[in-house]
């Protein structure tokens, strides 16, 4: 028996389930394979604000209401200082979910818009052919074949394909289970220890679930993995009580390496998700950047198949914004570590390199890494204040997102950017910054882009602009 497909996603987690979805609304036939008839149980419970805005993308924009999901505006953290503090997000604050019941819902809407879901489904083997793959998979028909052009990496950390990999930070084990207890914070908590640090969130069944990274190194073996997590979650003093506290199911052990894959593609197959690139689980955004790299991933692959004169291009845009991001989250994450060092590290953190603890490992990475951008600041600059194109800013032709495809285009480049920017809130800059006299002033700039912006947009890039140094005070090159 044989199925009919253009591209076959191995792999139905978010990232998995979000390529599906987009690649089927740019009109490709898919074959979405997952091995486990129901979500897997997962750690993390929480989602960073920009996944409503992904949802949004792809047409699922009352997802997070039909899942639960419920707005945590406050949470309890002891991370650079001794006494814990509340900290407040009014604006767009993280949302807590039931992430089987996420995961669920996404592999109905993949369904919903036409994707062929097999679930559960095996890859029994595969062949790469000129053309892309042969594929024999295994479900609850038979064992069934399929060609297809391209075969898509959505497995994780199990990694199908993209399985050679660079650590972007230590070795990290994440220890996690659910509570049963009189005591517990009605709150999300994040408590730092000498050798470790945890999170604690209660949920809305009356169970209370807990976190704690780790290295590996200092973790017992399975048989103690109760007592040892217990041990930990007791110390914390904002966590609750846990001597009266009775675990749901097993305490798991689960790697928590951040990492970045040494090749996200190749010929006739593309990885997404964990499979390209793992983040720390510090900023609870695994679930954004998965979907982020699906939403890349789709356009590379539509830029391959429409256009194949143009897949280098398409797969060297892919390559470069997974490594940035890595590079960007790790930079991030580093200089938190580095600053809970310095309040929660023991002595012996002194000890020379590669023989320190939980939070010397974790520190001083950063010099191994590009430079950061320069932070965006606000320009104190009059109306009327010369102002001129840095030196260090420039136009070169990049690779870049143009509707459904990858192409070039000419950007702006210059060091206070992450990468190369062609458009800002929609507005294509190369015109505009090729037009720029040598001289003008702010005020006469908004009034000259005015004309083709509106006032608003005109006086909001001027100030992206300043804010970001590549326009500058005339007087500054002196």
């Amino acid at each position: 028996m044989t199925l009919d497909a253009d591209i076959a996603v191995v792999g139905a987690g978010p990232a998995g389930c979000a390529l599906a979805i987009r690649l089927t609304q740019l009109g490709w036939r898919v074959l979405l394979l997952e091995r486990s008839s129901q979500p897997r149980r997962q750690s993390g419970q929480s989602l960073t604000p920009g996944v409503r805005l992904q949802l949004a993308q792809l047409g699922l924009d009352g997802m997070l209401r039909l899942c639960g999901a419920r707005p945590a505006p406050r949470s309890r953290v002891r991370w650079q200082g001794v006494e814990a503090e509340d900290r407040l997000i009014p604006q767009d604050p993280p949302l807590l979910i039931d992430r089987g019941r996420f995961d669920g819902l996404l592999r109905g809407a993949a369904a919903g818009v036409g994707v062929r879901l097999l679930c559960p489904a095996v890859l029994i083997d595969r062949h790469p052919t000129p053309e892309g793959w042969i594929l024999a998979i295994g479900d609850a028909a038979g064992e069934r074949r399929v060609s297809v052009a391209t075969l898509v990496d959505a497995t994780g950390r199990a990694g199908l394909l993209a399985r050679a990999r660079t650590a972007c930070g230590p070795a990290t084990l994440a220890l996690y289970a659910d509570w049963q207890g009189p005591a517990f914070p009605d709150l999300p908590c994040i408590d730092t220890g000498p050798e470790h640090w945890a999170w604690g969130l209660p949920r809305e069944d009356g169970l209370f679930s807990t976190l704690v990274f780790i290295d590996p190194d200092a973790t017992p073996r399975r048989a103690g993995l109760e007592a040892f997590l217990r041990r930990l979650l007791a110390a914390s003093p904002l966590l609750g009580d846990f001597a009266a506290a009775t675990p749901v199911g097993p305490v798991r052990a689960v790697d928590a390496t951040a990492y970045r894959a040494d090749a996200v593609s190749g010929p006739g197959w593309i990885a997404v998700g964990d499979a390209a690139m793992a983040l720390d689980p510090l900023s609870s955004s695994g679930v954004q950047k998965a979907i982020r790299t699906a939403l890349a991933a789709a356009i590379v692959l539509n830029t391959r198949l429409r256009r194949p004169e143009a897949a280098a291009l398409a797969d060297r845009f892919y390559a470069d914004d997974v490594r940035d991001g890595a590079e960007q989250h790790q930079r991030w994450t580093d200089g938190f570590f580095a600053a809970a060092r310095q309040s929660v590290a023991s002595p012996s953190d002194d000890a020379p390199s590669g023989r320190g603890t939980f939070w010397h490992r974790r520190s001083g990475r950063m010099a191994a890494l590009p430079a950061a951008p320069p932070t965006p600041h606000s320009a104190v600059l009059y109306p009327d204040q010369p102002l001129t194109l840095a030196p260090t800013a420039r136009l070169a032709t990049t690779s870049c997102l143009v509707g459904d495809f990858v192409e070039e285009r000419v950007a702006l480049h210059h060091p206070a950017l992450g990468r190369p920017v062609a458009w800002l809130a929609g507005v294509e800059l190369a015109p505009l910054m090729s037009a720029l006299p040598a001289v003008t002033n702010r005020r006469a700039l908004i009034a000259d882009w005015s004309i083709t912006l509106g006032p608003q947009r005109a006086a909001s890039l001027v100030g992206w602009l300043t804010g970001h140094d590549i326009l500058q005070a005339a007087c500054a090159e002196r």
